[in-house]
């Protein structure tokens, strides 16, 4: 495994997020995304600059040119409630986008009123 393809796993699962989630980040298909953290195949210049963005670290850092910063510090994988409502969100269909947003939208009424 290249240096790059265990920092692309080792940040991601430290953010607590999914491959698809990052490929769908990126545009890409997630077994593209997939064959970056397995080292097969190396993310191109756009994307490196778009996961540096995303993860808070330098391109360098990605490309093992550099170590993080000594402030930086993985979210914890116990994410919290909030954190957790925002990705299941995140995860719905855009075809059910919709529907789902009237259906939270009413949940949250009965919420407020109890």
């Amino acid at each position: 495994m290249t240096v790059t393809a265990k920092r692309l796993k080792d940040l991601r699962k430290g953010k607590g997020v999914t491959q698809k989630y990052i490929a769908d980040l990126l545009g890409v298909r997630e077994s593209s995304y997939q064959y970056n953290e397995y080292g097969k195949s190396a993310p191109n210049k756009k994307n490196l600059i778009k996961l540096a963005e995303f993860y808070k670290v330098s391109v360098d850092y990605l490309l093992g040119v550099d170590e993080l910063p000594l402030d930086w510090k993985p979210i914890k994988k116990e994410s919290t409630a909030r954190e957790e409502l925002i990705r299941m969100i995140d995860s719905v269909p855009d075809d059910k986008y919709e529907a789902f947003s009237k259906l939270l939208r009413s949940a949250i009424d009965i919420v407020k009123q109890a």
